[in-house]
């Protein structure tokens, strides 16, 4: 060997440097080019978790509208829905009403998407005088069953489904929803 000849031992097993570079660069290359497949498909409706989770399926919420008619989350599949769990007590609930007014504003002409904020009921009335006192027009249900071991958590609490009921957005807080409007309209479109 040359005297200039880096080794590398290991147990009595002489190595050159360079072979073992040469060695470490195959297994890294080797390495970046395998991305294992995923270990679970994407959800479909029908296999899906119910949940309220981005990938799960929206339970089917029962609630009613002013008028008192009552109206189900699956009488909405194969549209974009705007879900969110409010309260007009709520401190950030009130804060981020005029950027979901706004949106519901620039897309409430368009009839791949309908807007539900549900509120409980003892909230309700309330809630109702308080969004025409201010003047919204944003449709406010009161909750009649928000299914079977459902925890929205802190509110507001918003989701987006897509037509399917699978939630494709989950966002627990107060939010800009100025930000959102681009990309529930490549939702509709999609």
């Amino acid at each position: 060997m040359h005297r200039n000849t880096r080794l590398f031992m290991y147990k009595k097993i002489v190595i050159p440097s360079s072979s073992l570079l040469v060695f470490i660069s195959f297994i890294l290359l080797a390495s970046c080019a395998y991305t294992p497949p995923p270990l679970r498909p994407f959800p479909t409706p029908e296999t899906a978790p119910i949940g309220i989770e981005v990938g799960m399926r929206c339970p089917n919420l029962i609630f009613q509208d002013k008028q008192g008619q009552r109206k189900e989350l699956r009488d909405y599949r194969g549209k974009i829905v705007f879900l969110s769990f409010m309260a007009s007590w709520c401190p950030y609930c009130q804060r981020e009403m005029p950027s979901k007014q706004k949106l519901y504003d620039d897309l409430k002409n368009d009839k791949g998407i309908v807007f539900v904020l549900l509120t409980t009921r003892n909230d309700f009335d309330d809630s109702k005088r308080w969004a025409k006192s201010i003047g919204y027009s944003l449709p406010i249900y009161m909750s009649i069953r928000l299914g079977d071991g459902l925890n929205v958590g802190r509110i507001p609490r918003t989701l987006i489904l897509d037509r399917n009921g699978i939630v494709v957005m989950s966002k627990t807080g107060e939010e800009y929803w100025g930000y959102w409007l681009e990309p529930i309209q490549d939702l509709i479109r999609s």
